[in-house]
């Protein structure tokens, strides 16, 4: 069958994800074509070129981010950001993989779907590649005189100097890196910001040339919209290009006899107490089919998926190491690899932990404890069908698990049999399968590799002057027309990155008008209902005969230190054991019976400004099996023990381990919470439940339990008997109406065996007063800056967030600055801003361009049709498209915060009516500032200089 140029090559009903798939191949370019038709609304579109690098200079990455800045059809400074400020989009982006470049966006709104299609197929095929684009996505010298320091810039580079201040991910490259010498994925497709310099404008214009063609991409559809619309809206494009033979194939690394072969390199280090980390690693041979590679998945899950599974079990109780290193398996590749090892570990240890990891793969590879491995099948098979993908689109999800076949000439759909593969995979349980699995992919294989990451303090430091020397030895051996040369390139960089696109060109962007938007808030089924002193809500949704069951523990009335143990208890709660028996057997009774039990500390607010902090038991369980989750809650909840301080010195050390390993990606976050308890009461609770203050009391608590092991576990015993009690209980189910008695049944049968127990007022917390700097061993910093404003905002200044994060800040400190990027945060109803940068170069620069926000606004031109995307942007992601667990859950949070229909439609209305008015009334707020607060995340000589220039007061180290 032949479609608007279009071979169908193949078709299949995919009822177990819901889909008629139809897989096509243009036929005058070769492009291939998977369109995949479900009742889904929240359409996904993705093209995908094959990128193998040949060197780590980063230029997939570089040119991912440059084909957005601007193309024939749309020669704009950065059409990409044009769509974030103008539509409904569920997701907008791109990412670099090792091997591929994917371009995939999604919306709701059809006529929004295929606007975000058309500017994306113009970028990807049509880019304008300006040499300055090079220079300010990948790098350039920088001079803004001849008599200033030679410096480096480039947001790319930028970005990647941040992913190599993290330890975790240096860690993880090698290990990929160790096990392919002689191929495309021994080098860093990001970019190494030693290699990123080599770049040349000249090479990264030929990258495009030789991968960017229909002949070399892969393009999907999913989603309710019509076949024909999705053929004649990417024939438009194809159609133009004739057939090109292109080499991009991904090889297979040969098989060698490494036998352990040994990386060894210095990590930067914070404080002397650091230890190493190290991986071993293991590289499959095989091309694996469907049913073997979800066979892997299963058999990842049982060695260190659940918390009893033996690889985990035997690392984390050996007392070693302080939590697992390395990814586990990596299976979006060509060819999958495994890798394991342990973090917080002394380097003479580590031929210990080796040991204990091939021993216990030599005792499983004779004998597999089939329980586990039951359990280990159903959490996979659960999270296969459930295709539970939080914020991002289920479609999005489909495409990149299609594309792990796809992408190396095989069946995109034979993975989404599922029927078939699990039926499969569990009649194998009663065999020496996996048995065999471990003997053939571990203790015969050979191709295996081990990388340590050794401390070294004041290493960053040591290679930034370093670096500064090599640049200063560069610039003197530079002639003057050389520095001028450079001089100017800054100038004129600096000139194209502040110009103004032409209205024209904007107006050609296509975009959606207020009128194709619903005026109207959605309105989630919830109906609530008092079980004694207990508050039960529920929401009629289609959720698959999934029923998702919440239980939240009020946490009003704690302690500074009650919160801190309150933010480890779900942990506890599931990874201590019962009375009944220990966490193996209790966790491996989790997996088999349910879709898993989650805990979470969520803080809030309510309207008013009054705090909310809950401790939340999330659940999720198949109708059927109503009965089994019952039993397991009723007993995590009333016969929990913590008696063992082993145990807890484990998972203790597990927490601290991952909090450390946030610090450098998430910085942002920890600075963001941080501000808060500058300004509310809310903060101040979330620093101790989440935040750095928690970090502290882990650190603290680890110390006492050397000294008094009885205390502290009699001290998490009273905590569980103050926040379990049914005075302090919410519940939230999202159900299918036929199963919502059965459901509340099981509600009250749990209730019933807990305490009443009492809440008290929350004591009189002290707000954070310092301007503060928190020290890490980083090449990058997270910027931030809070504003106190006399007054609540209306709804408005969420378009008001918009428009300062998609232009100003993006302009000045993304583009200009060279951050990877910045945000804004406003709380509408207690008059609080935040600003912050993450992995920024800058630190006063940055605090300068917040402080001159209100400058900025009270300056604004903006026209009618501007302020109009900035009003559906806003809209769009206030409402952005959830599942039915995410649904239910947030209808309930707007109850316990006071949003009732009427507030959320106030808001919404205030939003559809902002108008430039509105946008200087609220920077004339800033002309009253109550309060403001500065906290910033980065390397020591960072922070020494913000003190010296009185910008923070107190430097906190968090290493």
């Amino acid at each position: 069958m032949n479609k608007c140029g279009f071979q169908l090559v193949g078709q299949k009903k995919l009822d177990d994800i819901g889909v008629m798939a139809n897989l096509y191949r243009h036929q005058e370019t070769g492009a291939r074509v998977l369109s995949l038709h479900t009742e889904d609304k929240n359409k996904v579109f993705g093209i995908t070129f094959r990128t193998p690098p040949q060197n780590s200079t980063g230029v997939a990455h570089i040119l991912e981010h440059s084909v957005l800045c601007g193309s024939k059809k749309y020669p704009l400074k950065e059409p990409f950001v044009e769509l974030l400020k103008s539509s409904l989009q569920t997701f907008l982006n791109a990412m670099t993989y090792p091997d591929k470049t994917c371009y995939p966006v999604a919306s709701t709104n059809e006529k929004d779907f295929y606007n975000l299609i058309d500017v994306y197929l113009d970028a990807v095929f049509y880019p304008l590649l300006h040499p300055y684009t090079f220079y300010q996505e990948g790098w350039h010298y920088e001079l803004e005189n001849p008599e200033e320091e030679l410096s480096i810039k480039g947001v790319v580079y930028n970005e990647m100097k941040g992913a190599y201040s993290s330890p975790d991910s240096v860690l993880f490259e090698l290990s990929q890196q160790s096990l392919f010498p002689n191929h495309v994925y021994g080098f860093d497709s990001g970019g190494h910001p030693k290699e990123i310099v080599k770049l040349t404008y000249e090479e990264f214009l030929s990258f495009h040339k030789n991968y960017y063609h229909p002949a070399n991409s892969w393009i999907y559809f999913y989603g309710n919209d019509p076949e024909e619309k999705r053929l004649q809206c990417i024939a438009k494009y194809l159609d133009k290009f004739s057939s090109l033979k292109i080499d991009s194939s991904i090889p297979l690394q040969p098989n060698l006899n490494l036998n352990f072969k040994v990386i060894k390199q210095f990590y930067s280090a914070s404080s002397s107490d650091d230890k190493s980390m190290f991986t071993l690693n293991w590289l499959f041979a095989n091309d694996f089919s469907p049913e073997e590679k979800i066979a892997l998945f299963v058999l990842e899950e049982f060695l260190i998926g659940l918390p009893g599974s033996p690889l985990r079990k035997n690392l984390i109780e050996s007392g070693l190491g302080e939590d697992l290193a390395g990814v586990g398996l990596e299976s979006e590749l060509r060819q999958a690899y495994f890798s394991i090892g342990l973090k917080g570990i002394k380097e003479e240890d580590i031929s210990k932990a080796e040991e204990i990891i091939l021993s216990t793969l030599k005792d499983l590879s004779y004998s597999i404890d089939k329980n586990l491995l039951e359990a280990a099948l159903n959490s996979v098979e659960f999270k296969f069908r459930e295709n539970n993908t939080g914020a991002y689109p289920q479609g999005l999800s489909i495409m990149l698990k299609s594309l792990t076949f796809w992408l190396y000439d095989k069946d995109p759909l034979a993975l989404f049999e599922y029927d078939k593969i699990f039926q499969n995979i569990r009649k194998k349980l009663k065999e020496d399968y996996f048995e065999r699995l471990i003997n053939a992919l571990f203790l015969q294989n050979s191709h295996t590799t081990k990388v340590i990451l050794i401390p070294k303090l004041g290493l960053f430091e040591q290679q930034n002057l370093e670096e500064k020397e090599e640049l200063r030895k560069l610039k003197n051996s530079f002639t003057e027309e050389k520095i001028l040369e450079i001089v100017n390139l800054t100038k004129a960089l600096q000139s194209f990155q502040q110009r103004q696109d032409d209205p024209q060109d904007l107006a050609k962007i296509p975009t959606l008008k207020l009128k194709d938007l619903d005026s109207n808030v959605e309105k989630i089924p919830c109906v609530l209902k008092q079980l004694n002193c207990t508050s039960c809500f529920t929401h009629h949704l289609n959720t698959g005969k999934i029923v998702y069951l919440d239980l939240g523990f009020n946490l009003q009335g704690l302690s500074d230190r009650e919160l801190i143990l309150a933010g480890m208890l779900g942990k506890l709660l599931l990874e201590m054991g019962t009375k009944k028996r220990d966490y193996v057997d209790l966790n491996t009774d989790i997996s088999r019976y349910t879709g898993g039990i989650y805990p979470l500390v969520l803080v809030d607010k309510h309207i008013n400004g009054k705090p909310l902090a809950y401790f939340w038991l999330r659940t999720k369980v198949l109708e059927s099996n109503l009965d089994k989750l019952r039993d397991i809650l009723t007993e995590i909840l009333t016969e929990y023990d913590f008696g063992s301080s082993k145990r807890l010195e484990e998972i203790l050390r597990e927490q601290k381990s991952g909090f450390e390993q946030s610090f450098i990606p998430s910085g942002h976050s920890f600075v963001l919470r941080r501000l808060k308890s500058c300004f509310n009461l809310s903060g101040v609770i979330e620093e101790y439940l989440n935040g750095i203050e928690h970090y502290f009391g882990i650190k603290h608590i680890l110390t006492e339990l050397k000294n008094c092991p009885e205390k502290i576990l009699e001290d998490f015993k009273k905590i569980a008997q103050k926040v379990i009690c049914t005075n302090r209980l919410v519940v939230n189910l999202t159900v299918e109406t036929q199963y919502e008695a059965r459901a509340f049944d099981i509600v009250k049968q749990i209730t019933t065996d807990l305490n009443v127990g009492n809440i008290t007022k929350w004591p009189n917390f002290s707000l954070l007063e310092n301007n503060q700097g928190l020290q890490v061993s980083a090449q990058v910093n997270y910027v931030g800056k809070g504003y106190k404003l006399d007054t609540e905002f209306l709804g408005s200044s969420l378009v008001i967030s918009r428009l300062l994060r998609t232009g100003y800040l993006w302009e000045k400190v993304r583009v200009i600055g060279g951050a990877y990027g910045a945000f804004c945060v406003m709380d509408i109803f207690q008059g609080e801003v935040y600003f912050c940068s993450y992995r920024d170069p800058n630190h006063i620069a940055t605090l300068n361009i917040f402080d001159n926000v209100s400058q900025e606004l009270k300056s604004l031109v903006l026209t009618n049709s501007e302020l109009e995307k900035l009003i559906i942007a806003t809209i769009g992601e206030l409402e952005k498209h959830k599942l039915p667990d995410a649904k239910g859950f947030e209808s309930m949070l707007w109850e316990l915060k006071g949003l009732d229909i009427k507030r959320r439609q106030k808001i919404k209305d205030q939003i559809f009516n902002t108008s430039l008015k509105d946008i200087k009334s609220f920077a004339q707020k800033f002309d009253f500032l109550k309060n403001q607060k500065i906290v910033v995340l980065g390397g020591e000589n960072t922070l020494l200089k913000l003190k010296e220039a009185s910008f923070i007061e107190e430097i906190i180290k968090l290493n």
